[in-house]
């Protein structure tokens, strides 16, 4: 009988332990997730504003161009 509760204990543990060890992988998943989203909404910001930027000077250079 003891070996029996021993048993269901281990294995009671057991599961514990891989439950919360997927837990804590499928949480690092989605920062992991959420995180890769955020910085490819960041680049495409990025690269929009440094589009702006260019066509700016570009616009600045001829005005300035024309003006002297």
């Amino acid at each position: 009988m003891q070996g029996s509760a021993c048993a269901k204990a281990f294995l009671t543990l057991t599961a514990e332990i891989h439950a919360r060890s997927l837990v804590n992988f499928y949480c690092s998943y989605a920062d992991r997730h959420m995180n890769l989203n955020f910085m490819r909404h960041v680049s495409e910001r990025e690269r929009a504003i440094q589009q702006f930027v260019i066509v700016k000077n570009k616009l600045m250079s001829v005005f300035n161009a024309s003006v002297l």
